[in-house]
C-alpha cells in the first residue's frame, strides 16, 4: 500500500467515524425530542385534567378540598391518565361518611373510553338494589351516563350515590353520600352533576 493510499484510508476512516458520531448525535437528539414531546403531551393532558376536576364551586357551602391523588383507573403505560379529588365538610360539620369525591379518567381516544365505560359502570355501580334517584332529573349532555343510589343499611337518612359518565375521551366517576336535610341533599347532588356535566361537555366539544 502506498503512502497516498494510507492517507486516503485514514481520511476515509475519519469521515466514517465523523458520520457515525453525527448519526449518533442526531439519534440522541431525536430520542430526546420525542421523549420531551411525550412529557409535554402528558403534562398538558394532566393540566387539562386538573382544570376539569370537581371543584368547591360545584358544591353547596360548607365543603372544602381535602386531597388529590392518582386515580384507581390510572394506566400511564397505556396512555390512560386518571386523578381523584376528595372533598370533606368544614370541621364543625365533619363526621364519618360525609365525603364527596371524583375520579376523572382521560383516555387516548373516545373509542377507548367508550369501550372501557361498561367495565367501569359494572365496577363502580352495583346492579342489585341500586337505581336512578327520582330527584335527579336533568338533561345530561354526556355520551353515556349512569346515576345510581341505594339507602345506607346502617344509617337511616343516608343514601349512597354514584355517577359514571363518558364525554368523548373522558370518563367521570363521582361518589357522594347524600342526606335528607343537610350537607348534601338530592337537590344538591343534581346541581353538582349538572355543573360537572356542562363543563365536561364543553371540554369534549372543543376542537
Amino acid at each position: 500500500m502506498t503512502h497516498h493510499d494510507c492517507r486516503t484510508e485514514i481520511s476515509t476512516n475519519k469521515r466514517l467515524q465523523c458520520r457515525t458520531r453525527l448519526s449518533m448525535i442526531n439519534l440522541v437528539l431525536l430520542v430526546g425530542a420525542l421523549l420531551q414531546g411525550c412529557v409535554n403531551g402528558s403534562s398538558d393532558r394532566l393540566d387539562r385534567l386538573f382544570a376539569l376536576q370537581l371543584r368547591t364551586s360545584d358544591l353547596p357551602p360548607g365543603w372544602q378540598y381535602a386531597r388529590g391523588a392518582i386515580g384507581e383507573w390510572d394506566q400511564e403505560s397505556k396512555g390512560i391518565l386518571s386523578r381523584t379529588v376528595v372533598f370533606l365538610g368544614v370541621p364543625e360539620r365533619q363526621r364519618a361518611g360525609v365525603v364527596i369525591s371524583q375520579e376523572l379518567i382521560d383516555y387516548p381516544s373516545a373509542a377507548q373510553a367508550e369501550n372501557a365505560y361498561p367495565d367501569i359502570v359494572q365496577a363502580e355501580i352495583p346492579t342489585k338494589s341500586w337505581s336512578w334517584p327520582e330527584q335527579v332529573n336533568f338533561r345530561s349532555q354526556a355520551d353515556q351516563i349512569q346515576v345510581a343510589c341505594v339507602q345506607d343499611p346502617d344509617s337511616a337518612g343516608t343514601t349512597w350515590c354514584r355517577s359514571a359518565a363518558q364525554y368523548g375521551n373522558y370518563i367521570s366517576v363521582i361518589w357522594a353520600n347524600v342526606f335528607e336535610e343537610q350537607w348534601l341533599t338530592m337537590e344538591d347532588l343534581e346541581r353538582l352533576l349538572e355543573s360537572v356535566d356542562a363543563r365536561m361537555a364543553a371540554a369534549r366539544d372543543q376542537p
